[in-house]
């Protein structure tokens, strides 16, 4: 009978240990899925993820600027020659005798008025340029 009782009390110390065991796993396991889980681990994956978004956006907005801000210097650098090509059109239109007060007039308003007929106006050859003046004040 001591035997068995021997025996009986190996068992349950050994259930004992196993289920200490099983528990201090379980706690452990309970404690890992909880640090996973924790609002505050939760809360730094969230924000890192924010923040690649946040910063990919970023990136491409910064780009797009970029390109924005060529084009308009382009666009002003454009504007800037053509105003100063317009202020040398007077001078040699003023010079031509055979258009009348009046029609030098009209066709410095209307070559003025217009960016390509400045760039126009400048590409035509010097001996062309009055037959071309009056085709623009007949056109």
């Amino acid at each position: 009978m001591e035997m068995e009782q021997e025996v009986n009390l190996e068992e349950e110390t050994k259930d004992s240990d196993d289920d200490f065991l099983d528990s201090e796993e379980v706690s452990r396991t309970i404690a890992v899925q909880h640090d996973e889980t924790s609002p505050s681990v939760r809360s730094k994956k969230r924000k890192n993820r924010s923040d690649e978004g946040f910063n990919k956006a970023v990136g491409l907005i910064t780009e797009s600027l970029k390109e924005i801000s060529k084009d308009l210097s382009e666009g002003i650098k454009f504007d800037m020659n053509i105003n100063e090509l317009s202020e040398k059109i007077p001078s040699v239109i003023l010079k031509m005798n055979s258009i009348s007060q009046l029609e030098k007039f009209k066709a410095l308003t209307k070559i003025r008025s217009d960016p390509i007929t400045v760039q126009n106006f400048w590409e035509i050859e010097e001996g062309d340029i009055e037959a071309w003046v009056k085709y623009i004040l007949e056109g």
